[in-house]
């Protein structure tokens, strides 16, 4: 079976023939406004395929859409039993695999097991309550709340054959409390040459597990080391506690104040050495030097700007960072501090829409703030409520996306924001 994180599609979406006009509206929803790569077959499945492919597209995906009616489990429908069952026994193999069910009104609710995700929808229209509850779902449970998150940068072995030292030590940390953050190629918004210093600068510890790869000398010139090597010195030259753990068969170049501690790489648990030398990270740990975080640019009187908004809870589920806003702005004056939190802020993620519906159609202060965000170079993505108006002169060499319902707002959000995010090594590890 291919890897949770490696699968190629996000979710199988599974429905009765009966009910394709309003799954049409609904596949559409997720893979042109959401950006999901969905597997669906508008057509009922054979029995033919059943019997012998239906497993293998379950596999292929992170978790099923069920599209629940009257139809749904009724005789001649078979197929989506099958479906339902399939990706039960999936789920008990990984806890990963996500089962959604959307729960139409007219649901035959009795043949769903319970335990699992059910969303009931109000009426049969698509709503900004759906799509937040089916993004969510799509998340999982296994979520850790960025603001407060105490963030670590991991430097160590993906490799399954000397992977065992590592992954005894992040099961350690996690257990402690800490989110383990790790290096993402694809998060979108670095320069090449700064990503890896940047999310280091990002956490407030850093700690490497380097595994014997059969050279007995490291050197951060070449060799099997040179990467973990590298990162450490980012961190040290970074001023930012640092931790190694390394197989006692390496030797290790001078790393200055940082005192290596020995743990072979074929350890599956922590020695009371290695767990005494971590224990204290939950007092050393310090606020990160450039902690990343959205500043949530718009109307301050809309209510997506409450700190507890939906909207903003989805926001950081996909990103994994925490969302601020004006109103959370804590100095005076307020605009300075605005001023401040936007020359600091990793994305600026702008809705410059005017609920007021004056003149322009733009919202003037979410304007103004994109035009800071221009001034300090910040990464930035705007949204606007379509309006027959033209965009401001300043803003017309931007690509601004448009919504024109509260539900597609929802799903370019999602597609927006999803190549931003963090990459939390605690929802990687299976243990």
């Amino acid at each position: 079976m291919v890897p949770f994180n490696q699968r190629e599609y996000d979710l199988f979406l599974s429905h009765a023939h009966a009910d394709k006009a309003f799954v049409d509206k609904l596949y559409e929803w997720l893979t042109q406004k959401a950006g999901l790569h969905i597997w669906y077959d508008p057509f009922s499945f054979s029995q033919s395929f059943i019997a012998g492919g239906l497993q293998s597209g379950l596999e292929k995906c992170k978790g099923i859409l069920l599209v629940n009616s009257q139809n749904s489990f009724a005789p001649g429908h078979g197929y989506v039993t099958a479906e339902y069952e399939c990706a039960l026994d999936l789920h008990a193999q990984d806890s990963n695999y996500r089962i959604i069910v959307v729960n139409t009104s007219t649901a035959d609710k009795s043949k769903l097991r319970k335990g699992y995700t059910w969303i009931d929808m109000e009426s049969d229209k698509m709503s900004l309550k759906l799509g937040i509850d089916i993004l969510i779902s799509y998340y999982g449970n296994n979520h850790i709340t960025p603001k407060g998150a105490k963030d670590i940068y991991i430097s160590c072995s993906w490799r399954s054959e000397d992977f065992m030292s590592a992954k005894a030590v992040c099961g350690y940390l996690i257990n402690l409390g800490f989110r383990l953050i790790g290096d993402s190629k694809d998060q979108k918004g670095f320069d090449t040459a700064n990503r890896i210093e940047k999310i280091i600068q990002s956490c407030g510890a850093f700690v490497s597990i380097i595994p014997f790869r059969n050279e007995t000398v490291a050197s951060a010139d070449s060799g099997a080391y040179k990467y973990f090597i590298r990162e450490i010195q980012l961190a040290i030259r970074n001023k930012i506690p640092t931790y190694v753990f390394v197989d006692p068969k390496i030797q290790l170049p001078d790393l200055g104040d940082v005192k290596p501690i020995l743990f072979e790489t074929s350890c599956i648990d922590c020695t009371d050495e290695v767990k005494s030398v971590i224990e204290p990270l939950l007092i050393e740990w310090e606020n990160p030097l450039a902690p990343q975080y959205i500043f949530y640019s718009l109307d301050f009187e809309f209510e997506y700007a409450n700190t507890n908004s939906s909207v903003r809870n989805l926001m950081e589920r996909i990103t994994a960072l925490p969302t601020f806003t004006g109103r959370e702005a804590g100095k005076h004056p307020i605009q300075i501090s605005i001023v401040d939190a936007i020359k600091e802020c990793f994305l600026l993620m702008a809705d410059i829409s005017d609920r007021n519906t004056n003149e322009t159609g733009f919202n003037l202060n979410a304007c103004i703030e994109v035009g800071m965000g221009i001034a300090a170079r910040k990464n930035m993505e705007i949204i606007h409520k379509e309006t027959p108006h033209r965009s401001p002169f300043m803003l017309r060499s931007f690509q601004i996306a448009t919504y024109k319902d509260e539900f597609e707002m929802v799903g370019i959000l999602h597609r927006i924001l999803r190549s931003y995010r963090r990459r939390i090594i605690n929802n990687e590890l299976v243990y």
